[in-house]
C-alpha cells in the first residue's frame, strides 16, 4: 500500500461536495479520486463501475493508503437507464450527488465500432438522462478530448466544435457526437467539459492502464529498439501532444472547484509542445543505445497504413495512432487562466520521460488483461 504524493500544489475545496464518477478503471478517474482523496477531506465519493471490472477497480483503490474507506463503489452501468443501478441505490446518490464526473470512454482499437458507439454516445446520453433525476445537482464535468477536432488544421479554440471537420476514426466520431450532446443540454444542465490531448502514465510512477494511443506507441519503441519508429515525412514537424495522467487529474480538479467555470471548455494540453520527430528521437535516446526514426514518403504511408501490409512491412504490432497525424494546436487559454495561481503546469515531456520509458519497458500486462472488455455493454452492468 503507498501513500497518495502528489507532485501538484493543492488546491481546497470550499464547500462539502458529494461527487459521482463514471468510468474507472480508467487511469484518469482513478487519478481523480485519489486527488479528492488527498484534497477535500468531507467530499463523499461515489464510483459507477461496470460489473466485469468492480474487482479491478477495488483491488487499485485499495493500494493507495486512505482511498478504500472513503469510495463507495456501486455495481452499474453508464449506458443503462438509471446509470444500470439498483432502484434504491440510485436514489440515494442521485438525492445527495452535487458533482458528476462523467469519464467514461471507450478508445480500444480492437473494439468493434458498435462497442465504441455504444460506451461513447449511448453511455453518456443515458447520464445526460439520468441527470433528470439528481436533485442536489450543482455540476455535470464532462471528460471529452482534444481530438473532437477531426482532421483540422491549426490553431483550435476551447469554444468551438462544430468547424466543419472530418474524423479519421471512430474513437474521434463518437467523442465528437458525445460532446455536441453535451453541449446541447448546456442550457439546462450546470455543464463543465474537459478535453484533454493524448494522456500518458504517471509522472511519479508511470503508471498507465491503457492498451491503445500513446502509450502503446511509447511501449512499442521502448520494447523493440531495433526496428526504428517510422513516421511519415512530413510528419516530423506536426505537435506531439501528450499530458501525463496525474496533471490531468490535478488540473480538471482545481477548475471543477471554480464557480466560474461554468459552461466552459477547457483544452488540458500541453501548451509547448515537442514535434513528433524530436519526440521519437527523445525516447529512442532513453531507451538505451541511440536509435534512428524512419521516415516514409507520404503517398507510400498512406497507401498501406492501414493494411496488413504495414506490419509486414515496418514489424508494427499495432495499427497506426491516427492523433499522430494531427496538426490542429490546442488554445488553452481558459485552462491557463483557470490554473494561474494555484501552482498547477503540464510538466514538459523531458521532465518525466525517463520514468514513462522505464515503465513502459516493464514487463507485465496486467492492466492490459483488466481493459479486454466484453463487446457487450449490457452484460457489465450484472
Amino acid at each position: 500500500m503507498t501513500d497518495i504524493v502528489t507532485p501538484y500544489p493543492l488546491v481546497r475545496a470550499d464547500r462539502a461536495r458529494n461527487i459521482l464518477i463514471t468510468g474507472a478503471p480508467n487511469y484518469a478517474a482513478l487519478q481523480l479520486v485519489w486527488r479528492i482523496v488527498e484534497t477535500e477531506p468531507d467530499a463523499t465519493i461515489c464510483l459507477v463501475v461496470r460489473g466485469d471490472v468492480i474487482s479491478a477497480v477495488e483491488g487499485q483503490l485499495a493500494q493507495r493508503s486512505g482511498v478504500r474507506e472513503r469510495v463507495r463503489v456501486f455495481r452499474g452501468n453508464p449506458c443503462d437507464a438509471n446509470l444500470g443501478m439498483q432502484s434504491h441505490e440510485f436514489g440515494e446518490v442521485a438525492n445527495s450527488t452535487t458533482d458528476v464526473f462523467h469519464m467514461l470512454a471507450e478508445y480500444h482499437s480492437r473494439n468493434p465500432k458498435s462497442f465504441v458507439e455504444e460506451i461513447n454516445i449511448n453511455g453518456t446520453r443515458h447520464t445526460l438522462q439520468s441527470m433528470a433525476h439528481f436533485s442536489a445537482l450543482k455540476r455535470f464535468h464532462y471528460y471529452s478530448t482534444a481530438f473532437v477536432c477531426g482532421d483540422r488544421d491549426g490553431v483550435v479554440l476551447e469554444s468551438e466544435l462544430l468547424q466543419g471537420q472530418s474524423f479519421r476514426n471512430t474513437y474521434e466520431r463518437t467523442r465528437y457526437t458525445a460532446e455536441l450532446d453535451v453541449r446541447r443540454v448546456g442550457t439546462d444542465l450546470p455543464v463543465t467539459i474537459y478535453r484533454p490531448a493524448m494522456v500518458v502514465g504517471d509522472t511519479r510512477s508511470g503508471e498507465m492502464q491503457t492498451t491503445d494511443g500513446a502509450w502503446r506507441l511509447i511501449q512499442n519503441i521502448v520494447r523493440d529498439t531495433d526496428r526504428p519508429p517510422t513516421i511519415p515525412t512530413t510528419a516530423r514537424k506536426w505537435p506531439f501532444n501528450v499530458v501525463p495522467a496525474d496533471y490531468v487529474a490535478a488540473a480538471m480538479h482545481a477548475i471543477s472547484l471554480r464557480d466560474d467555470s461554468l459552461g466552459k471548455t477547457y483544452h488540458i494540453v500541453d501548451p509547448a509542445p515537442f514535434s513528433v520527430g524530436t519526440a521519437f528521437r527523445l525516447i529512442l535516446q532513453h531507451s538505451g543505445p541511440a536509435g534512428s526514426v524512419f521516415e516514409i514518403g507520404d503517398k507510400l504511408m498512406q497507401t498501406i497504413s492501414r493494411s496488413t501490409a504495414l506490419e509486414r512491412i515496418l514489424g508494427k504490432k499495432e495499427r497506426r495512432i491516427d492523433e499522430l497525424e494531427s496538426r490542429a494546436l490546442f488554445n488553452s487559454a481558459n485552462t491557463q487562466a483557470a490554473l494561474r495561481g494555484t501552482g498547477i503546469q503540464c510538466p514538459q515531456l523531458l521532465d518525466y520521460l525517463e520514468v514513462l520509458v522505464k515503465s513502459a519497458g516493464a514487463s507485465g500486462g496486467d492492466w492490459e488483461k483488466i481493459r479486454e472488455p466484453s463487446t457487450s455493454p449490457a452484460a457489465n452492468g450484472s
